[in-house]
């Protein structure tokens, strides 16, 4: 049996350039979370690409961690920017300082509340949590929260990452 073949030439062309159009959004990605720090510091450059890998391909929640003057804050709102600037959120930056956030009015500054659900509530109040809605949320010192608030504040974001999954 006699067989035959054809040559087949690919025009690769157009694939280098897709390549290279998501290599410079990746390095641009980069650059915004380093905030021009150059550093040749293997461990730094490691963990922002990775932050940036998971802040452009997840809406999971993000813990930062770090000592108090890492940059936590500062590198939170660089992430923001960055998924807003990928059209991956739309709402607002919104940051706490838990550490502020003491007894009854911890949760009501959380959660919000209605008219009268206690002395003082004169009005409803939406909360900070709701004020991030589409946006991103950065909780700094969240360990100052008593562990009731912590509690419903981890349920809360559980809720919210559960239920934005299933859509």
């Amino acid at each position: 049996m006699v067989g035959s073949y054809a040559l087949i030439d690919l025009d690769l062309s157009h694939y280098d350039a897709i390549a290279k159009r998501y290599a410079k959004a990746e390095a641009d990605a980069i650059a915004l979370l380093k905030s021009g720090i150059e550093t040749r510091n293997a461990a730094f450059n490691r963990m922002i690409s990775e932050i940036e890998h998971v802040a452009v391909r997840s809406k999971a929640p993000m813990l930062l961690m770090g000592q108090t003057g890492a940059g936590k804050s500062f590198l939170a709102k660089r992430v923001f920017e960055l998924k807003k600037a990928r059209h991956q959120i739309s709402g607002s930056f919104v940051e706490i300082n838990c550490a502020t956030l003491r007894g009854d009015g911890a949760a009501s500054a959380l959660f919000g509340h209605v008219k009268g659900a206690f002395t003082g509530a004169q009005q409803d109040r939406g909360g900070l949590l709701r004020s991030a809605d589409k946006g991103l949320l950065f909780l700094d010192e969240i360990g100052e929260l008593g562990a009731d608030e912590q509690a419903m504040l981890l349920k809360a974001i559980e809720e919210k990452f559960l239920s934005g999954r299933r859509r």
